[in-house]
């Protein structure tokens, strides 16, 4: 009968130390298993289809491997679409500018104008970029196309452009070239002083564009 009694207390006990284990065991699986160190994420990013881990790491200027641990992510790292992922470092895609790009000569223009022609100059303009060439006289609400011309790989041209006959010429005139593919248009007034004089076309080897 005791001994009854005793297997009884020790079933019971060995019961009791289960239930414990088993309920230690089940709190500590819904405790987060991930890094204890705390992430700053200095930007986040919302994948776009096509995009892949190193693709993402280009674009921010950080090595793919902190992206990886910042997010927890395990071999073989694949990224889904519309996943959010934490940048740790970096910087924001667009702000690249360096130090050549602040230092760089603005675009400029320049016009020589002639009796029945003008000479157009144009420098540190978009390379190899086409552009329509247009005169507007002064106190005349409309302008007049002479052509287009195309820069070089250095972003410069310079030639000659005929004036037609029925342009209607003004001491003051306006030339503008405007961006085939862009539309922005860049303008500069000249004196057009041979509206008056004969002038004789000077030689000018013109730089190669178009």
């Amino acid at each position: 009968m005791d001994l009854d009694r005793s297997w009884t207390k020790s079933h019971k006990l060995f019961a009791a130390m289960m239930i414990f284990i088993l309920t230690v065991t089940l709190f500590v699986s819904l405790v987060p298993q991930g890094d204890v160190r705390a992430v700053t994420c200095k930007f986040k990013h919302k994948v776009e289809q096509g995009e892949t881990l190193i693709y993402i790491a280009n674009l921010y200027g950080v090595d793919w491997e902190k992206i990886a641990d910042a997010n927890n992510l395990q071999p073989p790292y694949t990224v889904i679409e519309a996943q959010v992922l934490c940048i740790p470092e970096g910087t924001k895609p667009g702000n690249t500018t360096t130090t050549d790009d602040k230092n760089k000569t603005p675009p400029a223009i320049q016009v020589v104008p002639g009796q029945n022609d003008l000479l157009l100059s144009v420098e540190n303009f978009p390379k190899k970029t086409s552009y329509y060439v247009r005169i507007i006289p002064a106190h005349v609400n409309v302008s007049y196309r002479l052509g287009h011309f195309t820069t070089n790989k250095e972003g410069d041209f310079t030639d000659w452009f005929r004036v037609p006959y029925f342009v209607q010429r003004s001491p003051q005139m306006t030339l503008c070239v405007k961006n085939v593919w862009t539309d922005k248009t860049s303008c500069i007034k000249y004196d057009d002083i041979f509206s008056y004089y004969p002038f004789v076309r000077g030689k000018c080897s013109p730089k190669e564009g178009r």
